[in-house]
């Protein structure tokens, strides 16, 4: 017998861990991002594009599952043709799930101080007093999504 498995069936709600709270609307899971570059028709002097940006998304309903990781930043000094210094720094990412700013519910109103013109890697705390994520949503970060810790959120069906 085949039973036909409907989207709904497919979705959930992250909750906050401490209190339970529904943190954001219906999801399904994805395994990538949506990666594209959009060109400008305009062509400049030399017959290139006017200008090109590179787009990351993540369409609204989904959301996507990242492991934890480090990331490794090498800081090299340089005075004119001399190398003066080396330094690596590592930071310790955790595991997220990434999910669009339309399906995030409860976004607190912008604080000036917190980014450019919206937040940017900022703490997003539930109403229990627990951090559930960061926020990137400001005008330059190319995807704008919430970073929930998988630590301190968890999936119900709808």
């Amino acid at each position: 017998m085949f039973s036909l498995i409907r989207l709904k069936d497919l979705t959930m709600k992250l909750h906050c861990n401490k209190c339970n709270k529904v943190l954001t609307k219906d999801l399904y899971p994805v395994k990538k991002l949506n990666e594209y570059t959009e060109t400008s028709e305009e062509i400049d002097e030399e017959g290139f594009p006017d200008w090109t940006n590179n787009v990351v998304e993540l369409f609204a309903g989904t959301y996507l599952a990242t492991k934890k990781y480090t990331r490794v930043f090498d800081y090299v000094s340089e005075e004119g043709f001399t190398w003066i210094g080396h330094r690596l720094q590592f930071y310790k990412e955790p595991a997220t799930f990434c999910v669009s700013i339309a399906d995030t519910l409860d976004v607190p109103k912008f604080k000036e101080g917190w980014g450019c013109c919206d937040y940017h890697d900022t703490d997003l705390v539930c109403s229990c007093g627990s951090i559930v994520g960061t926020m990137n949503y400001d005008c330059w970060i190319d995807f704008k999504r919430t970073d929930f810790y998988q630590t301190k959120t968890h999936f119900e069906n709808s």
